[in-house]
């Protein structure tokens, strides 16, 4: 899942760099817009949208809610189990597909062996 640190460590230069007055206005700004919409991306879960797509899109957005908010408790951790699940899901799916590719071949084996 790479560097632990790597997502922290941009956080904390996000929020130095917009403690100058040059960039706050602009930064807020692009806050409430960003703010809003990736909330309503992370809270929207469905049963069936639960792929590996869904999963990096989420934890991409939580990244990104994570840099223009840092008011919300717990959203670092939460975007290490969205990775992780990702993760997961991947190893998942190749199991899958190497099963499917296991009993196709098995079956397929069947008119052979019968004369």
């Amino acid at each position: 899942m790479g560097n632990p640190n790597f997502c922290e460590n941009n956080i904390a230069i996000v929020h130095q760099s917009v403690e100058h007055l040059a960039v706050k206005e602009a930064f807020d700004s692009v806050r409430e817009t960003l703010q809003p919409i990736l909330l309503q991306k992370v809270t929207r879960i469905r049963k069936d949208e639960l792929t590996v797509e869904f999963g990096l899109e989420t934890a991409a957005s939580i990244d990104l809610l994570n840099l223009v908010n840092a008011l919300i408790h717990g959203l670092e951790e939460i975007g290490e189990r969205a990775r992780l699940g990702v993760t997961l899901l991947e190893e998942g799916q190749k199991k899958v597909n190497e099963g499917k590719h296991i009993l196709f071949s098995a079956i397929s084996e069947i008119p052979n062996r019968i004369k």
